[in-house]
């Protein structure tokens, strides 16, 4: 009985977050920065390595991959007397005010004559969801959820081959409507059409 009633009393105090807190609570969240690579894929979609600098892959291998790296916070505020299974909201946070404004795909040489060096390939790029995502929408300037929620990670491929077996580096540029810019580059791969 003494346990049972120390079991609790240690319980009551002690809510942890429930479901208001991990990632599916997007309100809370805080983008610190993205990670972009270039992946070797098989024909059945499963990655069989991260490409490094000078390596070569044909189109239909080739697939840019892009993860938001995100803090979330439990909707908890804290109180003397719980524990979190997550890290508290800091005093004062109502939210974020965090939304994806746009997501840029570029390259550093030309790809093709319709699309030469610095120009948006996104229109060249087929999305596959990496995570849930809801609402995404691909045009030639911005790859962004519709709901402004973040884009947590995307699969890219490409639809179209290259002119010609070049040397490429692709960037991405990701750009909240707070203003932030986070900006990242794959390493220099050669891309067989």
């Amino acid at each position: 009985m003494k346990r049972l009633f120390l079991m609790l009393t240690l319980l009551i105090p002690l809510p942890g977050c429930e479901d208001q807190c991990g990632d599916d609570v997007a309100k809370f969240f805080d983008v610190q920065g993205i990670k972009w690579q270039a992946d070797r894929v098989s024909l059945s979609g499963q990655t069989i390595g991260t490409l490094r600098s000078g390596e070569t892959v044909d189109r239909a291998s080739l697939q840019l991959r892009l993860a938001v790296v995100a803090r979330y916070y439990s909707l908890q505020r804290t109180t003397a007397g719980q524990a979190f299974a997550c890290t508290p909201a800091p005093l004062g946070y109502q939210g974020t005010s965090e939304r994806v404004d746009s997501l840029v795909v570029l390259s550093r040489y030309d790809y093709d004559a319709a699309h030469p060096a610095g120009r948006p390939l996104n229109d060249l790029l087929k999305v596959n969801e990496l995570l849930v995502l809801q609402g995404v929408r691909v045009t030639s300037r911005s790859i962004a959820e519709a709901d402004g929620q973040p884009v947590q990670g995307l699969l890219l491929q490409f639809t179209q081959a290259p002119t010609a077996s070049a040397q490429q580096q692709f960037i991405v540029r990701y750009r909240q409507t707070n203003g932030e810019l986070y900006v990242a580059e794959t390493p220099m791969i050669t891309i067989v059409p």
